[in-house]
C-alpha cells in the first residue's frame, strides 16, 4: 500500500478511535525512530526508551497533525525533539559521566574486547556524514530501502548511494584503525627500546 494511502486511511481510523492503525504505524516506523535515536545517543537502551516516549507523543498529539501523509517527518521531529530533552536532562550529571568513562571497567577478556570493538564501531560510525550514518543505522535495524527513504523524505536511489558510501566509509576506516594499531604496536615494540 502507498504511503500516501496508508497515512490518509490510518488517520481516519485513528481519528475515529481506532488504536490498531496507529499501532500499525508504529509497527512500520518504529525501526526508524530507533535508528535516529540511537543515532543521538549512542546507547540502545535509551534509544529504546526514546523511540517508546517519541510514539507515545505522537499518540497523544495525533490531532496536531496536519497532513497525515507528512506523518514520517513529523514522527521524526518528535523523535529528534525527545533527543533533545534526553540531552538536556543529562547535562547537570555530564561531568559525573565524563570522569566515569576514564575509569577502567573490570569484566572477563571477552567483556573488555565487545566494549573496545563498540567504542570503535561507534567512532567510526560518528565520522560518517549524518545523512549516511543514519540510512545505515536504520538498514541495520532491519528497514527496507523505501522505508528509509520514506522516513527521510529522499529518493530511494538517494539511500542506495548513501548506503554504498556509508559501508565503504565504515570499511574503510575500521581497517585503518587496524593498521594504525598494529603499526603503534610495532613502535611500541621496535622503537621503544624493546628487543624482539
Amino acid at each position: 500500500m502507498p504511503r500516501a494511502t496508508l497515512c490518509h486511511d490510518a488517520a481516519s481510523a485513528v481519528r475515529a478511535g481506532d488504536d490498531r492503525a496507529f499501532d500499525e504505524l508504529a509497527r512500520r516506523y518504529r525501526p526508524g525512530v530507533c535508528a535516529l535515536c540511537f543515532d543521538r545517543t549512542r546507547d540502545f537502551d535509551v534509544a529504546e526508551d526514546l523511540t517508546q516516549e517519541a510514539l507515545l507523543k505522537a499518540h497523544a498529539a495525533w490531532g496536531s497533525l496536519r497532513d497525515p501523509e507528512a506523518f514520517p517527518q513529523w514522527l521524526r521531529q518528535i523523535a529528534l525533539n525527545c533527543c533533545r530533552s534526553w540531552v538536556r536532562r543529562l547535562m547537570p550529571a555530564h561531568a559525573d559521566l565524563a570522569s566515569a568513562e576514564r575509569l577502567p571497567g573490570l569484566g572477563t577478556f571477552e567483556e573488555v574486547t565487545r566494549r573496545q570493538l563498540a567504542r570503535e564501531i561507534a567512532s567510526a560510525l560518528a565520522q560518517l556524514p549524518e545523512n549516511n550514518r543514519l540510512a545505515f543505522l536504520m538498514h541495520v535495524q532491519g528497514c527496507r530501502y523505501r522505508e528509509i527513504a520514506e522516513f527521510l523524505g529522499v529518493a530511494e536511489t538517494t539511500i542506495v548511494g548513501r548506503l554504498h558510501r556509508a559501508r565503504g566509509r565504515l570499511r574503510s576506516l575500521l581497517e585503518e584503525r587496524r593498521i594504525l594499531e598494529y603499526l603503534q604496536h610495532l613502535g611500541d615494540q621496535y622503537l621503544g627500546g624493546e628487543c624482539p
